[in-house]
C-alpha cells in the first residue's frame, strides 16, 4: 500500500456494515502504519449503497454526433 493511503470502508448504512467497518478500522490500525488514514461512508438516506445507486438518475454526456449528408 503507498504511503498516505486513504482506506475507505464504504459498507450499508445498518448494523452488519457498522461492524464490519469497525473490522477494517482495527486491521488499519494494527497495521502499525500511522501514515494511513481511515475513512468510513455509508449511503446517505438508504440503508444499502445498490439502494441508493438505483435511485440516483445517471447522466452520460452526449457524445458528439457526426455530420451525415442527405446523400
Amino acid at each position: 500500500m503507498p504511503v498516505d493511503s486513504e482506506i475507505i470502508a464504504a459498507m450499508d448504512a445498518d448494523a452488519d456494515g457498522a461492524a464490519l467497518a469497525a473490522m477494517v478500522r482495527k486491521a488499519v490500525e494494527l497495521s502499525g502504519r500511522s501514515d494511513l488514514r481511515f475513512v468510513m461512508q455509508e449511503p446517505f438516506g438508504f440503508k444499502d449503497w445498490n439502494d441508493q445507486l438505483r435511485v440516483k438518475p445517471v447522466f452520460f454526456p452526449a457524445a458528439p454526433t457526426p455530420f451525415l449528408s442527405p446523400d
